[in-house]
């Protein structure tokens, strides 16, 4: 119970102290931008009396008309909720809770995870927001650190790890002939010495000893073959996420094909009174298919009706 309770206590004060840091960033940030995707209370508070004025068919200001137009208002839980392209608007009071909660959810997650992650469900917030709020996490910056999964580090395993470079004067054939001869004798030396400390630090038999030095290279494959898994889970990972961007592209430009369709006849239907059969209409000719001296406008009878498109003949028979 206690350590549940120091847990908890830690965790708020990490909180806290993100929170006094993302502040004054995040102001200072938003200072020269305009029209944030972002807004404030005072501003969302506007746009949901606007959608009150228009349903009690009250007269609306240009910005209301522009909010009315942009935003869509759906009543959640007892409470009016703002909505853009079928997202959740997100407000300034609440940023920062939702910016945290999704990065702890995450493991503790950088900035381009948590767009994905947040982009499902929520419009306007952009990287930039993300990066603001990614550096003042001090654990996400030592995790930033740490030596990368692909990256082996294994202990040093050649026998010649320890040599030095030796600097000096350049010498003659004789004189280095000398030092050859004295260099040996300082080289026997050491290795004895190296024998003597093997068998001082080696306490058991060899077979024991040979048995550490295999079970030291099984580790040392295991830990390569454990970073190479993960590693292509880093790739997979990847890749999962660039089909899931490339599926939600599609979607959008499905939708936007869908809106445009829907909007082609209502368009129409505003700019144009209604037709029957039998009428005149009078037809603009584009300039690509007319010559210079040919009329501009042609007149045609309206011939048949069909899902609001109309048949339209120009002479006889045509």
């Amino acid at each position: 119970m206690d350590s549940q309770t120091s847990t908890s206590s830690q965790s708020d004060c990490d909180r806290e102290k993100i929170r006094e840091k993302l502040e004054p960033a995040y102001l200072s940030w938003k200072s020269d931008k305009k029209n944030l995707a972002i807004k404030s209370v005072e501003t969302c508070n506007a746009i949901v009396e606007a959608f009150r004025k228009k349903n009690f068919n009250e007269e609306l200001s240009v910005n209301e008309r522009n909010w009315v137009n942009r935003y869509q208002c759906i009543r959640q839980n007892g409470v009016e909720v703002l909505q853009h392209n079928e997202k959740f608007l997100v407000k300034e009071s609440n940023l920062f809770e939702l910016l945290y909660d999704v990065h702890i959810d995450k493991g503790h997650a950088g900035r381009d995870l948590m767009f994905y992650e947040l982009k499902k469900d929520f419009d306007g917030i952009s990287k930039e927001v993300l990066s603001l709020f990614v550096k003042c996490c001090v654990k996400y910056e030592l995790k930033k650190g740490k030596v990368k999964r692909s990256v082996t580090t294994n202990p040093i395993l050649s026998e010649d790890h320890l040599l030095k470079l030796c600097l000096g004067v350049v010498r003659s054939d004789d004189a280095d002939e000398d030092v050859e001869a004295s260099g040996s004798d300082e080289v026997e030396g050491v290795e004895a010495a190296d024998e003597a400390e093997s068998k001082v630090t080696v306490t058991g038999t060899p077979l024991e000893a040979d048995d550490s030095e295999s079970t030291e290279t099984a580790d040392t494959e295991e830990l390569r073959a454990e970073d190479a898994s993960e590693a292509e889970d880093d790739t997979l990972t990847a890749i999962n996420l660039i089909h899931q961007q490339k599926n939600t592209n599609i979607e959008i430009a499905k939708r936007g094909q869908k809106r445009q369709a829907e909007k082609m006849p209502e368009s129409s239907a505003k700019r144009f009174i209604p037709l029957e059969v039998g009428q005149n209409v009078r037809v603009p000719v584009a300039d690509v298919d007319r010559a210079k001296t040919d009329a501009r406008n042609i007149l045609g009878v309206i011939l048949d009706k069909q899902d609001d498109f109309y048949k339209v003949g120009t002479k006889p028979g045509s």
